[in-house]
């Protein structure tokens, strides 16, 4: 069995000018630039339910952006003036089919 939700990414943030690299937040999902620059965004999936979260790259604890209470989030996008996320929400339905004696 196949389970994308315990794949993990270690994040590293780099300077394009220096080169200098610095360990990012381990996340299950790419993350996005917030538009301000301060904070990486990116959708996580707690208790089979994908929320988007924003992670301060100064320190700090995540902060929870949606209150979705289930489904999959399968795309996502934030507006440049940071005031409206665009959300493709919804459920994945996955069927398997046994045939035996097939001739």
């Amino acid at each position: 069995m196949f389970d994308d939700a315990k794949k993990s990414f270690r994040t590293v943030i780099a300077s394009l000018e220096s080169g200098e690299t610095l360990p990012g937040p381990e996340l299950s999902k790419d993350p996005v630039w917030h538009p301000d620059g301060r904070s990486l965004l990116y959708s996580d999936s707690r208790g089979g339910t994908d929320n988007i979260w924003s992670l301060p790259l100064a320190g700090g604890q995540p902060r929870q952006l949606t209150n979705f209470n289930s489904d999959l989030i399968f795309s996502w996008a934030i507006s440049p003036d940071d005031k409206r996320l665009a959300i493709s929400h919804g459920s994945s339905r996955q069927d398997v089919i046994q045939i035996s004696d097939f001739r």
